[in-house]
């Protein structure tokens, strides 16, 4: 079978034998497998490639080609993958999505994944904003025949019969599998210096821990945004209290405003987005910042996503909840960037028809809620936010995604003591001591006047500057949502109306960060194609 194969990704790839291979992995036996050693492990009969895949601790993407051709991603999607076929019939394979768009003559045509992508941030499925483009998705191999791909899932993340332990019990295997994923971790960097997004938050505080317990306080932190804010204040004070070095990138409106405008903030999100979701522009000023100031050129990046999804975060917060269908649970959820009284009938069928698709099936209403969030806000979403990194050419690690062990383990914890996070915390505070695990991590309720005024001034976030400039209550009094919206085109136009309609004459602000970033990135696609 005929393939055209470029990679345009930041991340080499090596190639061995019929496999080519991009990231690093643990083997079974422990041994650390890179560059031409990985894709040499990887090399084989086509029949146990992914057997091959499923035994491996790590982040990566592998193509096999011989006798028939295989695609396959990571458990959380972390390099991805897309796929398509030209005119001629020749399978095109890539990590760029526009490229695969160009080599396909792909064409912005489906409605409903662009309505996704202003409602979630992200496409759902295997889909792409283009019904030519397709992507693998997380933990899946997708074999190819002449005219035919069909996907094999290696793995899913929360299925398989709860654990049947104690709770104690329960806490002490969390403890060994979080020490062994830190010990692979501090070994798989191979001494380069580590760099840590510090929120603050238990998961980049967890990570920070275990860094310094696993002998490298040499990390560095840092932080961004507002200098008084009381996220900034929770990562200077966890920094302290571990003794690291921390740095701190102010944010404000006009910066935001320049940073856009830039020429590589454009070509940043021209890259991040993968037709698949939007960019994950909150760290990227921050690493421009320290890189112009000296950061290593080899150093490492360890962001916290998402320790808290495994720890459970994403359940309802009541049992009754799951008796509830679990497609309106997840609209409730995830389709909340816009609001959805301007759709159409006939558009919101098809949006939630679609939603009905990419459940299992299971008929578990539990692992719906957990599949449907890995496999679509973590893996594409979140997991997104690597892209920055690769961008500025640092490597980075997904310590909470890499470990098969550590992630059968939490998706199968007992829901009881997954709600609320019970288990997860208790296994952090083992991990980390009462000392750290308590500094204050969520910002004490305040008066409901004084939240209404940060929001509608935006004195929590600057990001509204990317559209307001450094003036945002003058420039609010004359910007609405209406002004944004420069989308033309047959087939998206009418969906970005639907969706700004009930809010376009309101100022921008009064929209989720995420929706006014899928709706640039739709204006710019719509002039392109």
């Amino acid at each position: 079978m005929k393939l055209h194969f470029r990679t345009d990704g930041p991340r080499p790839w090596h190639q061995s034998g019929s496999v080519r291979a991009c990231g690093a992995a643990f083997a079974p036996n422990g041994t650390l497998l890179e560059g031409a050693t990985f894709a040499a492990y990887l090399d084989g009969p086509a029949a146990s490639f992914a057997d091959r895949l499923e035994a491996l601790s790590g982040t990566f993407a592998a193509v096999y080609s011989d006798e028939v051709v295989i695609a396959a991603v990571d458990r959380i999607r972390s390099t991805p993958l897309f796929y398509g076929r030209d005119a001629a019939g020749t399978l095109c394979l890539s990590d760029d999505a526009r490229w695969l768009a160009d080599a396909t003559d792909a064409r912005l045509d489906d409605p409903v994944a662009a309505a996704e992508f202003m409602l979630t941030g992200n496409t759902t499925g295997p889909s792409t904003l283009a019904s030519s483009v397709q992507q693998v998705q997380a933990g899946e191999a997708v074999t190819f025949g002449p005219d035919t791909a069909t996907a094999h899932r290696y793995f899913r993340y929360g299925v398989g019969d709860r654990l049947d332990a104690s709770e104690d019990e329960l806490v002490a295997e969390g403890v060994r599998l979080f020490e062994q994923t830190f010990e692979r971790l501090i070994a798989s960097v191979l001494g380069r210096p580590v760099v840590i997004p510090l929120s603050g938050g238990m998961d980049s505080r967890l990570i920070a821990a275990m860094l310094v317990r696993g002998g490298r306080a040499d990390t560095h932190s840092f932080s961004y945004g507002r200098e008084h804010s009381f996220e900034t204040q929770a990562s200077r004070g966890v920094a302290r209290s571990l003794g690291l070095d921390w740095s701190f990138v102010p944010y404000s409106n006009r910066d935001w405003h320049r940073w856009f405008a830039s020429d590589d903030f454009q070509r940043f999100r021209r890259a991040a987005t993968g037709l698949t979701a939007t960019e994950h522009e909150q760290d990227w000023p921050a690493v421009l910042t320290l890189n112009k100031h000296g950061l290593a050129p080899d150093a490492v990046f360890v962001p916290g996503h998402a320790g808290d999804f495994l720890g459970g975060s994403h359940l309802p917060a009541t049992p009754a909840t799951f008796e509830h269908d679990p497609i309106d649970w997840l609209w409730q959820r995830y389709y909340v960037e816009w609001p959805t009284a301007g759709l159409t009938p006939d558009l919101r069928d098809a949006l939630r028809a679609r939603l009905a698709s990419r459940l299992n099936g299971s008929g578990d209403v539990l692992d719906a809620f957990t599949q449907f969030g890995w496999q679509e806000r973590q893996a594409k979403m979140i997991a997104n936010s690597v892209r920055v990194y690769e961008h500025h050419g640092f490597d980075w690690r997904l310590p909470f995604w890499a470990d098969p062990a550590l992630l059968d383990f939490w998706g199968r914890v007992p829901v009881p003591l997954r709600r609320g996070r019970r288990l997860y915390f208790r296994v952090l505070r083992r991990l980390m001591g009462d000392a750290l695990f308590d500094l204050p991590s969520t910002l004490r309720p305040e008066p409901w006047l004084t939240g209404k005024l940060r929001r509608l001034t935006d004195r929590d976030h600057s990001r509204y500057g990317i559209w307001l400039g450094p003036t945002p209550l003058l420039a609010a009094l004359g910007t609405r949502i209406r002004d944004l919206a420069a989308v033309e085109h047959p087939v998206v136009g009418p969906v970005v109306q639907q969706l700004i309609r009930p809010v376009a004459a309101l100022p921008p602000q009064r929209v989720g960060i995420n929706g006014l970033l899928a709706l640039a990135q739709l204006n710019d696609l719509s002039r392109q194609r």
